[in-house]
């Protein structure tokens, strides 16, 4: 029996150059898009931090092949445009968690447009930045009207409880993606954001879940959407 073809731009005939880079990332080189909290626990190699640029890609090639290992079946290549989660799943991490950060900022929006003492709105102010609470006051409730429990999620803070709940949302948009997106989708999640619990506090399905996270990022980068055919 032949081996498969390497994977290359080839699979994807056509495509602009960001997305089949994005695909070739997100298939072969998994470490490089890890969620910071993810790599503790993912054994990352020695050195690597401090590593020139060219050992930098050896060792992301070889950390990459040890994750995908860990795998098994579900690290077939994501060849397949035509599924619904693979905008969110293939967005660079830095969109990603400010969508994250959107989401969830919607999801404890209610308290947030219910603050009355001063202190409080400076601390809310500091926590999620001047954009954070303009989007709270003015569209976030549009996406979500905000959960009814949202303070219990607030012990841990306003910006901590903003990405833990939004990176739920994404974790869930994609839960029901097929086993390679999904698996290595949430690496690029929080690990603390992908428990049950988390993922499905906003009360939406897999597919309401997708939608909401497709609306709110086709209004932050619309031009990524349009990669997609």
């Amino acid at each position: 029996m032949s081996e498969a073809a390497p994977l290359s731009a080839s699979n994807w005939p056509g495509l602009g150059g960001l997305l089949v880079s994005r695909l070739l990332e997100f298939n072969l080189l998994p470490s490089r898009s890890l969620h910071p909290a993810q790599i503790p626990q993912l054994a990352p190699p020695d050195g690597l931090a401090d590593a020139p640029p060219s050992v930098q890609d050896a060792l992301h090639r070889h950390w990459s092949k040890r994750l995908l290992g860990r795998l098994g079946a579900s690290a077939t290549p994501v060849l397949d445009l035509d599924e619904p989660a693979l905008p969110l799943a293939l967005a660079a991490p830095v969109l990603l968690r400010r969508l994250a950060l959107d989401l969830g900022i919607a999801l404890i929006g209610s308290p947030l447009r219910h603050i009355v003492e001063r202190e409080e709105v400076l601390k809310a102010r500091t926590a999620l930045g001047e954009q954070g609470m303009a989007w709270a006051l003015d569209g976030a409730a549009q996406l979500h009207p905000g959960l009814n429990d949202a303070h219990s999620w607030l012990r841990a803070g306003w910006a901590e409880a903003a990405e833990q709940l939004g990176s739920g949302l994404l974790a869930q948009a994609w839960h029901d993606a097929p086993a390679p997106i999904r698996a290595r989708a949430d690496w690029k999640l929080p690990p603390g954001s992908l428990d049950e619990k988390t993922r499905v506090a906003s009360g939406r399905t897999a597919s309401q879940a997708r939608d909401m996270c497709l609306q709110r990022l086709n209004q932050m980068d619309p031009t990524w959407l349009l990669c997609f055919p």
